[in-house]
């Protein structure tokens, strides 16, 4: 058994900043999004199918066994009984990706004989809105406020709001503006 321990934390770049690490793996730009494939959004690493996914990505073994070597050179250091070594594993969410991709290493490294401790620091949050998704969102927005607002000034005090119309009315104004 290799005598230095190694503490694994994944995490979502979008839920706060990177945790403190001698080696960080991040996958935002290089591996694809499971988070993007329909019916993934809501799932996690903790879904088998996320996990095969994030597995059969091209280059994530890869990058899996080149932290096992790194792994295993920080092993070999003077101060590698005393200190463990922090891998941190990121992606946007924290949800898909980087816990899957940690979860494939923290195996990998136990087989190496190595003391592994993982946690998912983000896992369980809430999914982050793209930022395409959040900037569509605030357009929505904008153009159902300024529907409603006409509406609103057309009704005088005695009107009641009829939610059917107001939709109506909203999808219209979304139509018209090219959504």
């Amino acid at each position: 058994m290799q005598s230095m321990r190694i503490e694994i934390t994944s995490f979502g770049f979008g839920h706060g900043p990177v945790p403190e690490a001698e080696m960080v793996l991040d996958l935002r730009k290089h591996f694809r999004d499971p988070h993007k494939r329909t019916g993934f959004r809501k799932l996690t690493a903790r879904d088998q199918e996320v996990r095969d996914v994030v597995a059969a990505t091209p280059g994530i073994l890869q990058v899996v066994a080149a932290a096992v070597t790194m792994a295993q050179s920080y092993a070999m250091g003077p101060e590698a009984d005393t200190n463990p070594f922090r891998i941190a594993v990121g992606c946007v969410g924290g949800r898909h990706r980087a816990p899957a991709t940690a979860e494939m290493l923290e195996n990998a490294l136990v087989a190496a004989q190595f003391h592994v401790s993982l946690t998912h620091r983000d896992l369980d949050r809430e999914v982050l809105e793209s930022g395409r998704d959040a900037d569509r969102t605030q357009a929505y927005a904008e153009v159902i406020e300024r529907a409603l607002d006409s509406l609103l000034d057309e009704l005088d005090d005695e009107d009641e709001l009829d939610v059917s119309v107001a939709a109506e009315n909203a999808a219209g104004a979304l139509v018209h503006a090219g959504y």
